[in-house]
């Protein structure tokens, strides 16, 4: 379930939504500098999966189906996009 080269290749060129909170400083996993230096290509960007990334991946769906069921809100994937005004960040 780990990224391709390919995909880390892509991420290295913008913003997502996993980098936001290390971005903001609210992320216990990884700081400010930290993305910085990798977006940079200065240091290496790991491409080691954890258990985390692991199950987060593999039961996304069954969370999706949970948050709708216990918010009545509806969740729908849709294909990653770039946001038209800024191109850096991934939507």
């Amino acid at each position: 379930m780990g990224l391709t080269p390919e995909e880390v290749a892509e991420r290295q060129t913008g913003l997502g939504c996993s980098d936001i909170g290390a971005a903001l400083g609210l992320s216990r996993f990884k700081g400010r500098l930290q993305l910085y230096l990798e977006k940079r290509g200065e240091v290496p960007v790991s491409d080691e999966e954890t258990d985390a990334m692991y199950f987060g991946s593999a039961l996304e769906d069954e969370i999706c189906r949970y948050f709708s069921l216990v918010t009545g809100l509806k969740i729908r994937g849709t294909p990653k996009r770039v946001d038209k005004d800024r191109d850096w960040f991934f939507v």
